[in-house]
């Protein structure tokens, strides 16, 4: 992915659009195709692959949250959720 243009050195991310006299922040990702290809259509999914691990953290927090399982049954649930935010953690990503 680059960081610059090649018409100069234009930052791409974190650029500012100037919308009736009022600075607004934008980013913007720039692949070049289709040697990025994998890359391009990592970032076009990353908000579905935000709601779905969203959804599974969810799902695990209500079983351990209201499930009437048995204490092993809760024990595991409960560290896969507590894995699944390890893994987030580590990469500083969060739901919010």
């Amino acid at each position: 992915m680059n960081h610059h243009s090649d018409r100069g050195s234009t930052p791409l991310i974190s650029t500012t659009l100037l919308l009736g006299g009022v600075s607004v922040p934008r980013g913007i990702l720039e692949f070049d195709l289709p040697e990025e290809e994998p890359e391009f259509v990592t970032a076009q999914e990353a908000g579905r692959w935000k709601s779905a691990i969203e959804e599974y953290d969810n799902w695990l927090r209500n079983i351990v949250k209201h499930g009437d399982l048995p204490e092993l049954e809760y024990s595991a649930y409960k560290a896969c959720r507590d894995k699944l935010h390890e893994v987030l953690n580590e990469d500083s990503l969060h739901f919010d």
